[in-house]
């Protein structure tokens, strides 16, 4: 099974952190002599079931700094929904799309190996890979993340996502109106209705395992989800603070 891939570098005019190191993007992070995308487009293009390449972000300032073979670059469309919308429809919709963002330089073909078996396993409208606080803390000592806490372990989040193109529109819908009320958090509460208010609380508590998460944010948001497994926190240690940049300096230098 192969895919194809989008990588996410737009950015936003209030970036202080990134100007603060010279870049008006995080995705042109200087990270020993190279912009950080260059890691992830690295890792994508090694990686043999990697199909179509799109960038989203400033095409000038990205051919600038990217190979040209075989990557397509777009331009930002308005905000990031609309700009996963935009590049998944550039694509053919008879294979499954990957989307990751331009901040995780640690990733590595084999962490992208293991989401593709992963999904290859299960048919889903998007699947979503989870890393154990146990294998992020084993890999990054010391490195802060935030976790969720679930009855069969401490998980956080990767940075990707792999979605089924042909529900792109409808998948769209739903993240715009979560994303419209994510500054208040009543508002969302109220938008996933009564099934949503219980989730939430059972998920604050601790009283869901992965499966049962799994399976209520589908019901309630009409999707079919799938929480994948994976041994890999490069795909989910991103670079959004001078300590994840000294992390991520140190350890591609040292070829880890």
């Amino acid at each position: 099974m192969s895919m194809h891939a989008i990588v996410l570098a737009g950015g936003t005019e209030d970036d202080k952190w990134a100007r603060q190191h010279g870049v008006n993007n995080k995705a042109f992070l200087p990270i020993n002599n190279l912009p950080m995308i260059t890691y992830v487009i690295a890792a994508l293009r090694e990686c043999p079931r990697i199909d179509q390449i799109i960038v989203v972000g400033p095409v000038d300032a990205l051919a600038n700094s990217l190979p040209g073979d075989g990557i397509q670059l777009l331009p930002e469309q308005g905000d990031i929904i609309d700009n996963v919308l935009a590049a998944v429809l550039e694509l053919p919709q008879d294979k499954k799309v990957l989307i990751c963002t331009s901040d995780i330089p640690m990733l590595t073909p084999e962490a992208l190996d293991s989401v593709f078996n992963a999904v290859n396993e299960r048919e889903a409208d998007i699947y979503y890979p989870i890393i154990n606080q146990v294998d992020c803390e084993r890999r990054y000592p010391g490195v802060k993340r935030t976790y969720a806490k679930l009855k069969n372990g401490s998980f956080t989040g990767g940075n990707v996502l792999v979605v089924n193109p042909k529900q792109a529109i409808p998948l769209s819908r739903v993240f715009r109106k979560l994303v419209m009320e994510r500054k208040n958090p009543v508002r969302m509460l109220l938008t996933l209705g009564l099934p949503g208010i219980i989730f939430v609380l059972q998920l604050a508590l601790g009283l869901l395992t992965v499966s049962e998460l799994e399976q209520r944010l589908s019901r309630i948001l009409r999707i079919t989800g799938a929480a994948i497994y994976c041994a890999y926190p490069e795909i989910g240690t991103d670079v959004d603070k001078d300590s994840d940049l000294e992390l991520a300096r140190r350890i591609l230098a040292a070829g880890n």
